[in-house]
């Protein structure tokens, strides 16, 4: 019964086929028509005995096609009957389809933009909280399909813009039901057409640094349009040089907050690397320090190492430092660049440089064993662009590190791959059928699923905030049981997590507001500024905490109560800070005066303000470095 069940309607299978097939089905049906009708003509002549010939019927058959004959015979044959709805079914189906692939992208935009004119007047009818928002992405490369393909299916209504005619990755997002428009996102008018004003999220994913900036400038244009009654628009613009996403990202929250749009600069790599540094967690540690293989030192592999570095330093025991030896062309420039810019590398990790071809001699036979012998790799990374050379490497070094005589298994090795099909398929296959010690870590699936894509600070504070909370109810011994909260984060829900995202935002645009800026640290063990516990903005903040807490609570439908109840959604704090009790304040306090210290946890740091005369001068521009995008 399952199976039969299961299976979709016949029309439905059909008509599917159809829309696949659309040129096979024509030219079948117009065969069809056109043996049927010949079939029937001879037969209808030789009824009426009116002397036509095999080719009068050919001729009256192929006029069929076009609805141009058979309206003589009232009481035709079946075959010729037959023919004739069959030719109309054709034409009208030909018809059909030419107008949907025609204006089949108009229709949809022309139905998004009625949703949204018509928004405002069913919000005030109906008490809609919420309308169905819509994301615009402006480039359809790999990232940007995935990504587009990724919010389709979370329930967004997804447009690509993309200048180039016809992709393999503009298909794959058609077939995914993304709207896909062949325009140039860097032109207002393009993004006022796709009502970007209105749009949940913007992605600026060109693949060319310039023309990002470009579109988010366009974006902040039009974003003075925004309705008020939407929060600010999120436009996310990748930067892939290296040097500037780093300075980028050190301004981003001089331009992020603004009352129409937040900007958010990220790059995929950056963010991957410090998604993939989890595994370091899984690879064994009995025999020592773990000493580690990269190969490839691009954009991913070097924020793979600077993550696994900043991974051992939070786990390390005493004095203890991690080995990591790096496979590339230009390792030795390398190395050198990330520990000037990151000069702790040095003090909890031995860096090995090794400037190897892949497909050298020299490491074909292994001979770079040798430079970190005595010890083997118990951890490999392969962080190559070309995935069918990362599998072959991948290939070798488990050949090399594994020896059966002595019983000496592979080290784990971990290839990047890109997304879920292709060499992510190859690579699980290898480690189901073999059995080996061997894994893909697809980047842009990752990155959707994982959201890598958000603000970095508020994530990786947020997540600080967490793993403090799970200290103290361990300490309390609560277990997830007691409450669902107490897992890890990436086992915690998602409106949990949106909520801890939301309470940092929050405290960080408070300070940027104090005057104060997050920086990267550069040095990891520079000593960060603390708070005063008497300034006056620690009260002061703590009671925006307070009252943003019970903003939010009262959104999710909770009341006050005498007694905390989850299930009927009763909070006993959504009171004022004057009625709050002293523990519940203290925590606020607390949550405060901890911020210095969680952030530097993630590697940032707390600014203090300059002296007034000096404010000006630190970035040119109304708002800071942000007059340029709000001019």
């Amino acid at each position: 019964m399952t199976q039969e069940t299961d299976k979709p309607p016949r029309l439905d299978a059909i008509w599917a086929w159809m829309l696949r097939n659309p040129v096979l089905f024509v030219l079948t049906a117009g065969l069809v028509t056109l043996l049927l009708g010949w079939w029937g003509f001879i037969l209808q002549f030789a009824l009426e005995e009116n002397n036509g010939t095999v080719l009068d019927a050919l001729y009256l058959a192929i006029q069929l096609l076009f609805i141009r004959s058979g309206t003589d015979y009232l009481n035709p044959v079946i075959q010729l009957e037959v023919a004739r709805y069959l030719g109309v079914l054709m034409i009208t189906f030909s018809t059909l389809y030419i107008i949907y692939r025609t204006l089949h992208d108009q229709f949809r935009l022309l139905w998004l933009k009625a949703r949204i004119f018509t928004y405002p007047i069913a919000r005030r009818l109906f008490a809609m909280k919420t309308p169905r928002r819509h994301v615009v992405i402006c480039g359809a490369g790999s990232s940007g399909a995935v990504l587009a393909c990724h919010f389709q299916k979370e329930g967004f209504t997804t447009i690509v813009l993309e200048k180039e005619k016809e992709t393999p990755e503009m298909k794959n997002c058609r077939s995914g039901g993304v709207l896909v428009l062949n325009h140039d996102a860097r032109s207002p008018e393009v993004l006022g057409s796709v009502r970007v004003q209105d749009a949940a999220m913007v992605f600026a994913l060109t693949g060319d640094d310039a023309q990002n900036i470009d579109i988010a400038l366009a974006c902040a244009e039009l974003a003075r349009r925004r309705p008020t009654y939407l929060p600010p628009l999120t436009c996310h613009i990748h930067i892939d040089g290296q040097n500037l996403s780093f300075a980028l990202r050190e301004l981003g929250f001089d331009l992020s907050e603004h009352d129409q749009i937040h900007f958010v600069f990220f790059n995929l790599f950056h963010a991957a690397g410090r998604s993939a540094a989890r595994f370091q967690e899984e690879i064994p540690t009995s025999e020592g320090t773990p000493t580690l293989l990269i190969v490839g030192l691009g954009d991913f592999g070097k924020s793979l190492l600077v993550n696994l570095v900043k991974r051992w330093r939070e786990t390390r025991r005493e004095d203890d430092r991690i080995t990591i030896a790096a496979i590339d062309r230009n390792a030795g420039v390398e190395i050198a660049s990330l520990v000037a810019h990151f000069p702790a590398l040095g003090r909890y990790c031995n860096l090995i440089p090794l400037a190897i071809e892949i497909h050298s001699a020299e490491f074909i036979r292994g001979d770079f064993r040798k430079d970190i012998a005595p010890k083997e790799p118990t951890g490999v990374y392969i962080c190559l662009r070309d995935e069918g050379e990362a599998i072959s490497v991948a290939i070798r070094l488990h050949n090399l590190l594994s020896n059966k005589e002595s019983g000496r298994e592979a080290p784990p090795i971990v290839i990047r791959t890109a997304g879920e099909q292709g060499m992510t398929r190859v690579v699980r296959e290898l480690s189901t059928s073999l059995g080996w010690n061997i894994r893909a870590f697809p980047i842009l699936t990752d990155f959707c699923e994982g959201k890598r894509y958000a603000s970095e600070i508020p994530e990786l504070l947020a997540e600080a905030t967490h793993r403090d909370y799970l200290k103290r109810e361990y300490g309390r011994g609560i277990t997830a049981e007691e409450n669902p909260s107490v897992v890890p984060w990436e086992d915690l829900s998602e409106d949990a997590r949106d909520q801890n995202r939301a309470q940092a935002k929050s405290l960080i645009g408070d300070l940027r507001e104090h005057g104060y800026r997050i920086l990267p640290m550069r040095d990891w063990d520079e000593p960060y500024l603390e708070f005063d516990r008497d300034d006056p903005m620690i009260l002061t903040l703590a009671i925006r905490e307070h009252e943003r807490y019970v903003r939010m609570k009262k959104e999710q439908g909770y009341r006050w109560g005498p007694e905390d109840d989850p299930e009927r959604k009763i909070n006993k704090t959504l009171v004022d800070w004057a009625d709050l009790p002293d523990e519940e304040r203290e925590k606020d306090i607390q949550t405060i005066l901890e911020l210095p210290g969680r952030l530097a946890r993630v590697y940032f740091k707390i600014e203090e303000p300059l002296p007034e005369e000096e404010e000006g001068d630190r970035w040119p521009g109304a708002g800071g470095f942000g007059g340029i995008f709000f001019r």
